[in-house]
């Protein structure tokens, strides 16, 4: 696999790296690990005093992937190709 890089503009003056991973989706077993709904994840911090913050458009780029799936990731730019 070999993905297709794109830059898109986000605001005034920056620009973002995205991948098109469609080809990968869609081979990829679906709901494997289903995202919790919101109202069910308020249920369970009711009465907590300690939380923590996660940043999906950070986090995103910190999932771990397995060593021997990585060749699925490759992207391609003029210069080289990345893992």
């Amino acid at each position: 696999f070999i993905v297709l890089v794109l830059l898109v503009p986000e605001m005034v003056s920056e620009w973002r790296m995205c991948c098109d991973f469609r080809v990968i989706n869609n081979i990829t077993i679906k709901y494997r690990h289903p995202i919790p709904r919101f109202y069910d994840m308020l249920d369970k911090v009711h009465g907590v005093t300690i939380f923590s913050k996660v940043d999906p458009k950070i986090s995103y780029h910190q999932i771990r992937v397995k060593e021997e799936d990585e060749w699925k990731t490759v992207f391609k730019t003029k210069f080289r190709l990345y893992e």
